[in-house]
């Protein structure tokens, strides 16, 4: 097999009750899309959500004028011994590769030198030969895409609609075939989405040879209205073996959201906590620094979840981070350092 199994996504981890607070955010999630070219089963787009219809008001996509905004205020903060971001990634709830300027987005994203790995998350069927140069010559670093199902009635039960199978592993071929060095390609299918020891066999020899690194990853509970009934039945986390065990959701201590509109928000699972600002305001810097911020961690810091009510009824971050990930060892001295 060409490409990599990947089993434990830990290596290389910092531990971040050691690192904490941190001078600038480890990383960013940018909603490059708030549309869906499917309609997943375990989707937002597929469940519905009235909060969705809010964010795509705002904005169906992120602007190359709003990610001039947002890279030109993190030159500016790099600029004062700030080191680049480990990484800014254009997913969230909507498919990336819907948005026009994706490819300008993603090549003034690495001229800027603001981050050292720029990261799109997919589902690759709306990705073309035309786009993949696109993307290629922009320099994005790492391609993450989320498969369906091996076949195409597969995608019509789990997305509500008919793709082509061939020529969605075509057209992955073409872009991993194309790439430069040092550009990757991570594909991942869902256990769940697999009924069988030989439709994961299928699924491994259909994608080996496209990409750099394949995984099975688990289904986790996102959205955060889930009761517990439904949290129950989940056991693992999205790519470990278990659920992590963490009081305080370490998610704010090391990232930033950035929506549509340019607004920088706290949290990137669906619905969120708080609003800090909007990078066509104010910067990152600026966010990350100020008082807002702060005053939301202090809360997070007192009382884990207390008075935030999307933060109440979150369990997300136990199933999506590692054990490495949390900062309760951390909590005394961040309660002192940030005045709780």
């Amino acid at each position: 097999m060409k490409a990599q199994l990947v089993q434990d996504h830990s290596h290389g981890r910092k531990i971040l009750s050691e690192i904490v607070p941190l001078p600038a955010p480890l990383s960013l999630t940018v909603l490059a899309s708030s549309l869906c070219n499917l309609k997943c089963t375990y989707c937002v787009h597929g469940l519905g959500a009235p909060w969705l219809e809010t964010v795509q008001r705002n904005g169906h996509f992120f602007k190359l004028e709003t990610a001039k905004e947002l890279v030109d205020g993190l030159k500016a903060f790099c600029g004062k011994g700030v080191p680049p971001l480990c990484r800014i990634t254009y997913a969230g709830y909507g498919e990336p590769l819907l948005n026009p300027e994706i490819a300008d987005i993603i090549a003034y994203t690495k001229k800027g030198r603001v981050c050292k790995e720029t990261v799109i998350v997919t589902n690759a069927v709306a990705l073309t030969s035309e786009l993949s140069d696109k993307l290629i010559d922009a320099g994005l670093d790492l391609m993450r895409i989320s498969i369906q199902g091996i076949t195409s009635k597969e995608y019509l039960e789990q997305s509500g609609r008919q793709v082509n199978i061939e020529k969605l592993v075509q057209s992955i071929q073409y872009y991993y075939s194309h790439k430069k060095a040092g550009q990757r390609v991570y594909i991942k299918i869902m256990n769940e989405q697999l009924k069988s020891d030989e439709e994961r066999a299928a699924f491994l020899k259909m994608f080996e040879d496209c990409c750099d690194e394949i995984a099975f990853e688990s289904l986790v509970p996102v959205l955060a209205n889930a009761s517990e009934e439904d949290i129950d039945q989940f056991q693992k986390g999205i790519n470990t073996g278990s659920v992590a065990q963490m009081r305080i959701c370490p998610l704010p201590f090391y990232s930033l959201h950035v929506m549509t509109d340019g607004s920088i928000t706290t949290c990137c699972y669906y619905d969120h906590a708080a609003v800090l600002g909007n990078v066509c305001q104010m910067s990152i810097q600026e966010v990350w620094e100020g008082e807002q911020y702060h005053g939301f961690l202090k809360k997070m810091l007192a009382d884990a979840k207390c008075g935030i009510p999307v933060c109440e009824g979150c369990k997300a971050y136990a199933y999506t981070m590692r054990n490495e990930d949390s900062v309760d060892a951390a909590q005394d001295r961040l309660c002192k350092e940030l005045g709780v």
